[in-house]
C-alpha cells in the first residue's frame, strides 16, 4: 500500500496524489492508498489552515482505502477531529497519535498503558478501523494498544449523501432547499473575472494584485460562497496572472476560506490555477466541442487535480439549444464518460445525476436561476428528486459509439408547458 502521511499542506498532498495516479496509469496497476492529515493544534486545522472536513473534501477524489490523522496532537485532543472525519468519510478511518504532547525537551513521557487508555474513547465511540502510534511510541505502546482494542468491534463503513462537496480553508457542502428554489442559489462572486469587472481587469493589467485581492475580500465579506477567477484577455498573460493571483489568494485566510472557481477557455490557464489551490475547486469548463478524445483527456486531468467541473452543452455540432438537444447531450456525455471511466466508483452516480438534471430542466415550468444554480442542478440529485420520469429510457452506453451518434439516437423530450427562464445577474 501507499501512505501519504503527516500532511500539513494539502496542496503537497494533492501533488502526491496526482503523481500516484500517473504512476498507477503508467504501470497498469493500483495499490491501496492511505491518506493521513495532521491537525497541528486545538484550532482543528492543518498548518496550511484547512479544517479536517475541508481537507477530506480536497483529497476524497483519490478514493483512498482509508483516511485518518496522525502526529501533532495526543489522543485526547484528537478525538473531535477523528469523530468529524469518521462522519464525513465513506472509507475506512484510522488514527495514530503521538504519545501525548512533547515535554520541554521535545521528548514524550506518556507510557503505553496510559496512551492506550486515552485512545479507548475512539473505540467506545466506534470511530476507527485502525489504530497505531506516531512520535514517542515504542513496541510497548503498540502492544498496549493491541490489547486494548481486542474486545471492540471496528467502525462500519457507511455511505454519505451525494451532494456537491467543495472546499477552501473550510468545507462548502451544498444542500439545496427543495421547498424554496430561492434558497438553492449559490452566490458566485464574479468580480475577480476580467470580463465581469473593469476595475479588476485594470488592476491585473497594471500589475496591482493587492487591489485585485481587495476585490476578492470584499466579495467574500458580501456573502459570496465561491470566487470565480478568470484572466482571459488579450492584454494579460493568462497563465502567469492566474498563478500569481491564486497564490496570493491562498495566502489570505479571509479570501481563501471559500472555494475557487478556476475559469478560462484555455485549459492550460485553468490547470495553472488548479495547481496553486489546496482546496477542492470548481473547474469552468470543459465540453465536447473539441471532440471526445480531448474531452476525456481534460476530464482525466481535472479529476487528478481533485476539482469539480462545469460541463458545457457543446459538441462538434455546436450548442445544445433545445430541450431535445440538451437531453440528448446529457445521454451522449454520460455514455462517453461511463465507457472511458468505468473503473471510477462514482461513474454510475454521475450518469444518474446528469439524466436527472436533464429531466429537471425539462419538467420545470417557471424558475429564476443563474449559472451557479445550473451548476448546482448538475451536481445535486436531491434538487431534482421530485422530477417526473417523463423522458423515455435512455440508450445504454453500448448503444452510442460516439457523442454524435448518441445525440442523434437519443429520444426527444416533450412537455405540455415549455420552460420559461428568467435570467438574473
Amino acid at each position: 500500500m501507499i501512505l501519504v502521511e503527516t500532511i500539513f499542506d494539502t496542496l503537497n498532498a494533492k501533488a502526491a496524489i496526482f503523481a500516484i495516479e500517473k504512476f498507477f496509469e503508467a504501470y497498469g496497476t493500483r495499490l491501496p492508498l492511505f491518506i493521513s492529515g495532521t491537525i497541528v493544534d486545538n484550532s482543528g486545522r492543518t498548518l496550511s489552515g484547512q479544517t479536517n472536513e475541508a481537507f477530506w473534501n480536497s483529497v476524497s477524489h483519490a478514493k483512498p482505502m482509508a483516511v485518518g490523522l496522525n502526529c501533532a496532537l495526543g489522543a485526547k485532543d484528537m478525538v473531535p477531529y477523528i469523530e468529524n472525519l469518521s462522519k464525513c468519510a465513506d472509507c475506512w478511518v484510522f488514527a495514530y497519535p503521538n504519545a501525548g504532547l512533547p515535554n520541554a525537551m521535545g521528548g514524550y513521557d506518556q507510557k503505553g498503558a496510559e496512551m492506550a487508555e486515552d485512545c479507548r474513547v475512539f473505540l467506545e465511540k466506534g470511530l476507527l478501523n485502525g489504530i497505531g502510534g506516531c512520535c514517542g511510541t515504542t513496541d510497548d505502546h503498540i502492544g498496549a494498544l493491541a490489547q486494548m482494542v481486542a474486545p471492540y468491534t471496528p467502525r462500519k463503513k457507511h455511505d454519505v449523501p451525494e451532494i456537491m462537496r467543495i472546499s477552501g480553508l473550510e468545507p462548502f457542502n451544498y444542500v439545496p432547499n427543495e421547498n424554496d428554489y430561492r434558497k438553492t442559489f449559490i452566490n458566485l462572486g464574479e468580480r475577480c473575472n476580467v470580463a465581469g469587472s473593469s476595475i479588476f481587469k485594470k488592476a491585473i493589467v497594471d500589475g496591482n494584485f493587492e487591489k485585485a485581492l481587495a476585490i476578492a475580500l470584499k466579495q467574500v465579506e458580501h456573502g459570496a460562497h465561491v470566487i470565480d477567477i478568470n484572466m482571459d484577455d488579450g492584454l494579460i498573460d493568462g497563465e502567469t496572472a492566474m498563478s500569481r493571483f491564486v497564490n496570493l489568494l491562498v495566502s489570505e485566510p479571509d479570501a481563501s476560506k471559500v472555494p475557487f472557481m478556476i475559469d478560462s477557455s484555455k485549459f492550460h490557464v485553468v490547470e495553472a490555477g488548479l495547481k496553486c489551490s489546496q482546496g477542492k475547486c470548481i473547474m469552468n469548463s470543459i465540453s465536447l466541442k473539441g471532440g471526445e478524445e480531448e474531452f476525456l483527456h481534460h476530464a482525466k486531468i481535472v479529476k487528478r487535480h481533485g476539482a469539480a467541473v462545469v460541463v458545457m452543452a457543446f459538441d462538434e455540432e455546436g450548442q445544445a439549444a433545445t430541450e431535445a438537444g440538451r437531453c440528448a447531450f446529457a445521454a451522449a456525455l454520460t455514455s462517453s464518460w461511463s465507457n472511458s471511466l468505468a473503473s471510477t466508483r462514482k461513474t454510475s452516480s454521475l450518469t444518474r445525476t446528469f439524466l436527472r438534471s436533464a429531466r429537471a430542466w425539462k419538467n420545470t415550468t417557471t424558475t429564476a436561476l443563474t449559472s451557479s444554480t445550473l451548476l448546482a442542478r448538475s451536481s445535486v440529485s436531491a434538487l431534482v428528486a421530485k422530477s417526473a420520469e417523463a423522458c423515455p429510457t435512455w440508450p445504454s452506453p453500448s448503444a452510442a459509439t460516439s457523442p454524435c451518434a448518441a445525440r442523434s439516437t437519443a429520444p426527444s423530450c416533450t412537455t405540455p408547458a415549455r420552460p420559461v427562464w428568467t435570467w438574473v445577474s
